[in-house]
């Protein structure tokens, strides 16, 4: 396709998407104002003993939670001194247990009796979402944490979960559109479809497959920001679900091949964004920017943080240089750094990269 076809595809498509939903103009990235290629170091002081891919890091104001899928389910380390300050969780069907399956939400709160940081786990097999108070479980490892059922929406169950507190729920559930909101408060109902879509028909059959996002919401913006694992984009709403803008930092075209072949093998599609965070002005976005089969055939590594603000706006990109291959991220706002889990490590898998800025 010739530069000046395909400039005209990107232009058509940007009319076609803005039709009749009142947003913003999109942004099409040609690349960061800044591009900062970082090393990281293992933390020598966090002795982790295995390497599932299943496991998450969190930093939770001075805490990293580490969250696994074995016993104990979670560690509690200071991201001060990285000393273990406790470690609890156990598999299982009981009150106070979880499933191998849950994940971390990327978000964090804080109880507003003893002002703990608090983080919130997804657990889909028993499709309940556990609340757990930081402080209290320092202080005594068998303290009840929170436990809410996911029982919202009778005949219908999360297939991903990404925001729970007081006074929301956000998730998405099985074949109902993009995204689900609930406000607890009007007991309201938003729902998200599948939008914007590519300048190429895309079967509602797929839509759940194409559409799986990564999720972080700006409650005192009344936004929220959508990632498709599939499609190199960030989608932002408001949280009534209207469409505002798109971010799209790589070809809209790249899937085409991929879901034209009704996704047979041997079209193997892109993968980008895996999590969404945010420390409140910009969003942190962990980009896989690989194909499956690169990665896990080849040993392929280019995953990087990209860094957005909340109007679409490219900030910086953050390249791992070191070629490490990284599960998962998160940013430390307090010491300016990302912390993360490689599991390839010989001994010390928890990894953190330093800002120099």
């Amino acid at each position: 396709m010739s530069t000046r076809n395909y400039a005209r595809l990107i232009i058509l498509f940007f009319i076609v998407t803005s039709c009749g939903t009142g947003k913003k103009d999109s942004i099409r990235i040609v690349d960061f104002p800044q591009i900062v290629s970082f090393y990281g170091n293992p933390i020598e002081e966090i002795e982790v003993p295995f390497k599932r891919p299943s496991t998450e890091v969190l930093v939770v104001d001075t805490f990293l939670v580490f969250k696994a899928d074995i016993e104990p389910l979670f560690r509690i380390y200071s991201t001060k001194s990285h000393k273990l300050l406790t470690s609890f969780g156990a598999l299982g069907e009981g009150p106070q247990e979880l499933s191998g399956f849950m994940t971390l939400l990327k978000h964090r709160d804080h109880d507003i009796q003893n002002k703990s940081p608090v983080f919130s786990v997804f657990d889909p097999r028993r499709q309940i979402v556990a609340r757990i108070n930081i402080m209290h479980q320092i202080e005594n490892p068998d303290y009840n944490y929170q436990v809410e059922s996911l029982t919202i929406s009778p005949g219908h169950f999360f297939v991903y979960f990404f925001h729970s507190d007081n006074e929301l729920l956000v998730g998405q559930l099985d074949g109902l559109t993009r995204l689900w909101i609930y406000e607890r408060a009007q007991r309201k109902q938003t729902f998200i479809r599948s939008i914007p879509e590519p300048p190429f028909p895309i079967s509602v059959d797929y839509w759940g497959f194409v559409y799986r996002s990564s999720a972080v919401i700006n409650k005192n913006l009344s936004r929220i920001a959508l990632a498709p694992t599939l499609l190199g984009q960030l989608d932002y709403f408001q949280l009534d679900g209207t469409y505002i803008n798109s971010a799209y930092f790589d070809d809209p075209l790249r899937f085409k091949e991929y879901i034209s072949s009704n996704l047979k093998s041997g079209n193997e599609s892109y993968y980008y964004i895996l999590s969404l965070e945010s420390n409140g002005e910009h969003i942190h976005a962990l980009n896989q920017n690989n194909s499956a089969s690169d990665y896990m055939i080849t040993g392929a590594n280019n995953r990087e943080i990209l860094v957005f603000d909340w109007d679409g706006n490219p900030v910086k990109k953050y390249v791992f240089a070191d070629g490490r291959p990284i599960l998962s991220a998160s940013y430390d706002a307090i010491h300016n750094r990302f912390y993360t889990f490689s599991p390839d490590e010989p001994e010390h898998n928890i990894v953190v990269y330093e800002m120099d800025e």
